[in-house]
């Protein structure tokens, strides 16, 4: 088992949940805009990583932007998949309208 799982077991423990996110940071943030989401705080380091902090229904919800790398929701198990089911919904919709454009842009 990788410390990634390791980790993602013991948040679970607890009630929390992180998923891993590769897609566009903008889509994220506008789904946590849809849900109300009161931004908080940010810290980190500006070659690395930031931290956003957002509360979401009166809980604690942290963002990690990584250069380069993923981008990680942490916070409460059930707000967690709410949000990252309606991220998922979002990028479907947003490829099908696209792959809809490109096939009508070639007929």
């Amino acid at each position: 088992m990788n410390i990634a799982a390791k980790v993602d077991a013991l948040f679970g423990l607890f009630g929390y949940a992180r998923v891993r996110f590769s897609q566009d940071v903008d889509t994220i943030f506008s789904v946590l805009g849809e849900f109300g989401a009161v931004k908080c705080g940010e810290s980190g380091m500006p070659t690395a990583f930031t931290n956003y902090f957002f509360r979401v229904r009166g809980r604690k919800v942290k963002l990690t932007v990584e250069d380069y790398e993923d981008t990680i929701l942490t916070g409460p198990k059930a707000i967690v998949q709410e949000l990252s089911q309606k991220v998922s919904e979002r990028v479907r919709t947003r490829c099908s309208v696209a792959r809809c454009f490109v096939e009508r842009d070639a007929s």
